[in-house]
């Protein structure tokens, strides 16, 4: 346990708002469960000793770097890992003040160095109520967008039917602007039926990375015309019946007369 700290900080509207609730509940329970453990190991945790305490290797990988690191075989818990040095900076300094006798002097606060990214748990401390609503709205948002990308991502991975590079093809897509996405939608039905042989669809990946949504979708002519193509095929090779033509109301006068002089 972390040396004069038998707990962690927990902020319910983190955990709300964040990624791991969007996991099933026995992977959030997993978690939870590891973050109780690391910190009571003083951040020294090895993935061996995880797994053979859990069992569950295939929940555990799902969780590694998305939720912890690893390095040279142990794992790291960012958000715990600013609080064991925050603390450990406080033990120091009360170390310290009790060698020169009488009462704790202020612990001075840790000097900060500048980052693109400040931990979301210091912003928050210094937001005010209004601030903090604001954020936790943009975060509802922000959570409701990854939602939505989720879902289309899910009807292109079963439209296009080639499961190939998930992981990857998901992170690819995701990212994509939102009219991109717009346009893979509206096209990948015509793509699959131009391709109805999975072997001969581009791999999933490469069509993302080549924005082919954009490329002219061909469909093969059989040599042997219209009679030995696929159900598919034939489909888009049958050319569409021509409409009627529409008569002009002049037409249409003369041919009630004509058909009334001809009933006479």
């Amino acid at each position: 346990m972390a040396k004069g700290l038998p707990y962690f900080k927990f902020t319910p509207t983190e955990w709300l708002t964040g990624d791991i609730t969007f996991e099933e509940l026995n992977v959030q329970g997993l978690f939870i469960n590891i973050c109780a453990l690391y910190w009571q190991r003083d951040g020294v945790l090895s993935l061996e000793d995880i797994i053979r305490r859990y069992k569950r290797e295939d929940i555990i990988k799902e969780l590694t770097d998305r939720f912890f690191s690893v390095s040279d075989g142990f794992i790291s818990v960012k958000f715990l890992d600013e609080q064991l040095v925050e603390r450990k900076h406080l033990i120091t300094q009360n170390k310290l003040n009790g060698e020169k006798g009488g009462r704790p002097k202020a612990v001075l606060p840790l000097e900060e160095k500048p980052t693109a990214n400040p931990p979301l748990s210091e912003g928050k401390a210094k937001l005010t109520n209004i601030e903090e609503e604001e954020e936790i709205r943009r975060r509802i948002r922000e959570e409701e967008e990854k939602k939505k990308r989720n879902s289309e991502f899910e009807i292109f991975w079963d439209v296009y039917d080639k499961k190939v590079d998930s992981k990857k093809c998901k992170h690819k897509f995701i990212q994509l602007p939102e009219t991109d996405i717009e346009k893979i939608l509206n096209t990948i039905h015509p793509y699959v039926r131009a391709n109805p042989d999975r072997q001969f669809r581009k791999n999933p990946l490469t069509y993302l990375n080549g924005n082919c949504w954009n490329d002219e979708i061909i469909f093969k002519s059989p040599q042997n015309g219209t009679n030995n193509a696929t159900p598919q095929e034939k489909l888009f090779l049958t050319p569409p019946p021509t409409p009627p033509k529409k008569e002009s109301k002049e037409e249409i006068e003369a041919r009630l007369i004509k058909e009334m002089n001809g009933n006479n």
